[in-house]
């Protein structure tokens, strides 16, 4: 993840979207804040910035 860029408070967050999936579980809201602030770190952070990809469906 250093490789994409990512510092200290990408890992803090990476760390609390981890921490609150696993001590909310079953939390249906809780999932798609989860799925979302992942989503945007992914957008902040590229993997291939130089392809240009669809954007996947999440299911």
């Amino acid at each position: 993840m250093t490789t994409r860029g990512m510092g200290v408070p990408e890992f803090e967050e990476i760390a609390n979207i981890i921490a609150d999936r696993l001590t909310q579980p079953d939390d249906i809201a809780v999932e798609q804040d989860c799925r979302q602030r992942v989503a945007a770190l992914c957008d902040r952070f590229p993997l291939y910035p130089h392809l240009t990809l669809p954007e996947p469906v999440m299911v």
